[in-house]
C-alpha cells in the first residue's frame, strides 16, 4: 500500500513537472498580446501590446504603453514573471545571468540593436539585481565554466566611461564574489580561446593610467584566480589591438579554383534568377509597434536557386542539382529570411518549404507565413508568424497544421 501510495505520489509529480514545461505561444485577442498553451489554454492574459520572443526557449518579452510615447517591458519564462515592469528593450538570456538593454543618449556599443546607443544592467536568473551602475557592455564568458567543473562565471564589463573590469558571479551564492581587474583603460585578451582558459590559463594585458599590466588566471581548485600580476610604469599607451581588420588579403590564383562540373538544365519556358525575399523588420523607432513584414528583390544566395517558368507557373531549380526540387505548379515563390525556407503559394493560399529536409507545408494559410520557430516536431513547437500581405503587419501565430492562436 505504501509503496502504491508512493507510485502514485511520483506519478503526480512527473505530471506536474510535465504541465510546468509546457510550451506556451503568444495570442492575440484584439490588439492585444497574451500566452496561451498550444491547445489555447490561457496562462498570461491578453493585456500587453506586443510580446517577443526570448534568445532563450520559453522566455518572453512583453511590452505595455506607459504614459505618452514611453513603454514598460516585463519579462516571462513561461507564465512566471522573471521582470516586471522594467525600461530595457531587450533581454540577454544565459544559463546563470541575465543581461538587460536600455537605451542611452550617451555613444556606446550597439549590442543588442544596431539602432540605439544602449545601457546594460545585470540581473541573476530569478530576477535579483547585480549592478546598480549602468554599463555600456556586459560579456558573459559561461563557455569556459562549463569546461570544467566550478561554480564560478567570468563576466567581462565596460562602463559608460570606456573603462574596463573583470568580474566573478558565483552561480551558487547568486552574486558577484570578487573583481579580478577593475576600470582599467584597455584589456587585451592574448587568447580569446575558452578552451585554453579552463584547461590552462586565460592570459590578458592591461593598461591603467600609468601602469602596463600582464595577468595570469588560471581555474585551481575550482576558482578562477589571478596567479600572476606584473605590471611597469609607461610613457605612452600602446594602442589597441584592432580586432576586426585582416593584416592582409590572400587571393586565390585561378589554376586553384575548382572546376565546373557539367550539370543536365531542366525545361523550363523561362528562367529568373532573382528570388523576391521576404523577412520581419522591427520597428526601431516605437517598440511598441508590432513587427511588419517586408519584400526584397535579388536574393543574395541567387546563385543556388532560379526561379523556372512553365505556363504561366514557377517552379524552384537547385542549380547544384540541375533539377527541379519544387514543380512548375504554384504561382508565387519568395525565399525567407529568418530560416532556409521558402513561401510558397497557390491560389491565394499559402504553405512552407523546407530545401534541406524536403519538407512541404501544403497551401492552406490565408496570410503570409514567416517561421519564428523551428524545432522537432515532437515538442509540438513549430510556430509561424502570419502577416496581411497588405498591411504587412503581424494578425497572429499559428502551427504548421494550421492552428491559429487568435482569439476571436
Amino acid at each position: 500500500m505504501k509503496f502504491l501510495t508512493l507510485a502514485l505520489l511520483v506519478g503526480l509529480l512527473n505530471i506536474n513537472s510535465l504541465a510546468s514545461q509546457e510550451k506556451l505561444v503568444p495570442i492575440r485577442q484584439n490588439e492585444r498580446f497574451g500566452l496561451s498553451t498550444l491547445n489555447k489554454e490561457v496562462k498570461v492574459k491578453p493585456v500587453y501590446d506586443k510580446i517577443n520572443f526570448g534568445n532563450s526557449p520559453n522566455y518572453f518579452v512583453a511590452f505595455k504603453k506607459d504614459d505618452g510615447n514611453t513603454f514598460k517591458s516585463s519579462l516571462f519564462h513561461l507564465d512566471k514573471v522573471i521582470l516586471k515592469d522594467k525600461p530595457y528593450f531587450d533581454y540577454g538570456i544565459y544559463d546563470d545571468v541575465i543581461i538587460a538593454a536600455d537605451t542611452t543618449t550617451k555613444k556606446t556599443v550597439k549590442y543588442h540593436n544596431s539602432f540605439y546607443n544602449e545601457k546594460m544592467h545585470l540581473y541573476t536568473k530569478d530576477g535579483v539585481l547585480l549592478t546598480e551602475e549602468y554599463y555600456a557592455f556586459i560579456s558573459v564568458f559561461e563557455e569556459a565554466s562549463k569546461i570544467k567543473p566550478t561554480s564560478e562565471l567570468i563576466l567581462f564589463f565596460r562602463d559608460l566611461d570606456d573603462k574596463y573590469s573583470i568580474k566573478i558571479y558565483d552561480t551558487k551564492k547568486k552574486k558577484l564574489v570578487r573583481t579580478l581587474l577593475d576600470k582599467t583603460d584597455e584589456i587585451d585578451f592574448v587568447s580569446d580561446d575558452q578552451l585554453s582558459w579552463a584547461l590552462e590559463s586565460m592570459r590578458l594585458t592591461y593598461t591603467k593610467e600609468d601602469v602596463f599590466g600582464s595577468m595570469e588566471v588560471k581555474l585551481l581548485d575550482r576558482q578562477f584566480k589571478i596567479i600572476s600580476d606584473q605590471k611597469s610604469t609607461i610613457d605612452k599607451k600602446p594602442k589597441k589591438r584592432n580586432y576586426y581588420l585582416d593584416d592582409e588579403n590572400i587571393e586565390v590564383p585561378n589554376e586553384l579554383e575548382k572546376p565546373i562540373k557539367s550539370r543536365s538544365i531542366p525545361k523550363y519556358d523561362s528562367i529568373s534568377k532573382s528570388l523576391k525575399e521576404a523577412g520581419i523588420v522591427k520597428n526601431h523607432k516605437n517598440f511598441i509597434e508590432t513587427d511588419y513584414l517586408y519584400f526584397e528583390a535579388n536574393w543574395y544566395n541567387k546563385n543556388n536557386y532560379d526561379l523556372g517558368y512553365k505556363n504561366g507557373k514557377v517552379g524552384l531549380i537547385d542549380t547544384k542539382k540541375g533539377e527541379y526540387i519544387l514543380p512548375t505548379i504554384y504561382d508565387n515563390i519568395y525565399k525567407v529570411n529568418y530560416f532556409l525556407a521558402f513561401v510558397i503559394e497557390k491560389d491565394n493560399k499559402y504553405g512552407l518549404f523546407f530545401p534541406y529536409t524536403n519538407e512541404i507545408i501544403k497551401p492552406i494559410f490565408d496570410d503570409f507565413p514567416v517561421v519564428v520557430r523551428k524545432t522537432s516536431r515532437n515538442l509540438g513547437y513549430d510556430l509561424i508568424a502570419l502577416f496581411d500581405v497588405k498591411t504587412q503587419k503581424l494578425k497572429y501565430y499559428a502551427t504548421f497544421d494550421g492552428i491559429k492562436f487568435l482569439v476571436e
